[in-house]
């Protein structure tokens, strides 16, 4: 028995639908989004203009979300026999969901610790506002929605 077989396997839909979230929707574009966004700041661009950070960002995430999405789903055609796309697509939705509220959650309670801790030191220091809330969110969706339409076109 080979220890890397090249024979697709059968997998229940929940398996495939977390190694596809995991791969295609968190570590790859986390990956790459870090990496791209490190090298743009080690080139000066974090001194640049906050909207156009925003929009080279969102930019980069999509880019990211759509390789992530390709890597995984070549990946899964070569290692699984999907029974239901249609269940895997949307469970592997409803993982990127949990996972992204999840971090608006963690980004929410760890501003309001950061914002505390500022005001118990007398530094001042920038509180997130509503707006910026909001913009989390909108991009969020966004993300959501194009991780299952990606999800759908290439899985």
């Amino acid at each position: 028995m080979a220890l890397f077989s090249s024979e697709s396997k059968p997998a229940s839909n929940w398996y495939v639908a977390a190694t596809h979230y995991l791969t295609g929707g968190l570590v790859t574009p986390g990956i790459i989004s870090g990496v791209v966004g490190y090298g743009l700041g080690a080139v000066g661009f974090n001194k640049s203009n906050s909207l156009v950070q925003l929009a080279v960002g969102l930019v980069i995430n999509i880019f990211a979300l759509w390789l992530g999405i390709m890597y995984s789903a070549n990946y899964i055609s070569r290692s699984y026999i999907i029974r239901d796309k249609a269940k895997v697509v949307k469970l592997s939705t409803i993982y990127y969901v949990l996972g992204s509220a999840v971090f608006i959650v963690i980004t929410f309670v760890f501003n309001i610790i950061l914002a505390l801790a500022y005001s118990l030191s007398g530094k001042i220091g920038q509180i997130p506002t509503a707006y910026d809330y909001f913009v989390i969110v909108a991009i969020s969706i966004l993300e959501t929605y194009l991780f299952f339409y990606f999800s759908k076109k290439y899985l």
